[in-house]
């Protein structure tokens, strides 16, 4: 119309946008795409209004501050606005509308176990809403009836060893809840101890690799539910060359080679000592306390030692 130009000038930005997608549309042909089946749009747009501080506006972007409530309100309006596109034969990006931050700092390992849930419940949603394929699927997730094999290739990774001992204790909480209506079978592959405890040994698959090719390892033997992490460790992630890091083990095999030499060609005693009373695990410091005292015919720095675990034993009996 004549005045259309003069019409949008005197509405509000808000008004404005509805009307465009009231009225405008796509032809294909003599066939037309109408907008109007995507108005819940502005269901989430008035919520925002209604809640924004005006305050707010920093360098033209709108930053809002939100309660825990508001936040799962927001996101299940979006997420309905989402689903309103659900199979359309329009192309969309797939960048957010907007980003939700929270208000405390979380370490990188926090943020990848919630990418993990929010990833999966993703999927959960597209599969149930008919989506044909998302970015990670190159198959369509329509054929999806009822049964999900679920796979989830070492996602504890990056995990810190807190959210490890949780990961398998989330998984099987949440997972019913997210895909609830389905029948899922879930196949996690990690080289975590802390993940291993939480399994079986029947439902645990050993993987060896042999050269070029990877084997089904023999179980007989190793124990996995509830086992102790060290044991773990060694039998089961076949950490059959020790179960401390190579410096820390390389150090060792010094100090064994220094003390073997004899106390009259021995180098630094001190430095020896010292290097020992560093060492935390017991019986390595204890067992190398010996092999010194031998080796310099005198056994006051073992004494020492034992003195001083004796101190820390009987303080801790004390808090008992």
């Amino acid at each position: 119309p004549d005045d259309f130009e003069q019409q949008i000038d005197q509405m509000e930005v808000r008004y404005g946008l509805q009307w465009f997608f009231e009225n405008a549309g796509i032809f294909s042909g003599d066939e037309k795409y109408s907008f109007s089946s995507h108005l819940m749009m502005f269901e989430m747009i008035d919520y925002l209004i209604s809640i924004h501080n005006a305050d707010s506006l920093t360098d033209n972007w709108r930053k809002i501050k939100v309660d825990n409530k508001q936040a799962l309100a927001i996101l299940s309006l979006y997420n309905n606005f989402n689903n309103s596109f659900i199979n359309e034969w329009l192309g969309y990006v797939a960048a957010p509308m907007f980003k939700l931050s929270p208000d405390i700092v979380i370490s990188s390992g926090e943020q990848a176990f919630l990418n993990l849930f929010s990833t999966l419940f993703n999927h959960a949603e597209n599969i149930r809403n008919g989506v044909d394929r998302d970015y990670h699927s190159s198959d369509s997730l329509s054929k999806i009836k009822s049964d999900i094999f679920l796979l989830l290739d070492e996602a504890d990774n990056a995990f810190h060893p807190q959210w490890k001992k949780e990961y398998v204790r989330y998984l099987r909480e949440i997972l019913p809840i997210v895909f609830k209506g389905y029948n899922i079978q879930i196949i996690i592959t990690s080289h975590d101890p802390l993940t291993l405890s939480d399994f079986p040994k029947n439902n645990v698959v050993f993987l060896e690799k042999t050269g070029e090719t990877t084997i089904i390892g023999n179980a007989n033997g190793k124990k996995t539910f509830c086992a102790n992490i060290a044991e773990l460790l060694k039998d089961s992630f076949f950490m059959s060359d020790g179960q401390i890091g190579s410096f820390a083990a390389q150090i060792i095999d010094q100090v064994i080679d220094q003390i073997d030499v004899g106390f009259a060609e021995m180098e630094n005693v001190d430095q020896i000592q010292r290097i020992i009373q560093t060492i935390d695990e017991p019986i390595i410091r204890f067992k190398l306390a010996e092999m010194l005292s031998e080796a310099l015919g005198n056994g006051d720095f073992e004494r020492q030692l034992i003195d001083q675990e004796i101190e820390r034993l009987t303080e801790r009996k004390g808090k008992i």
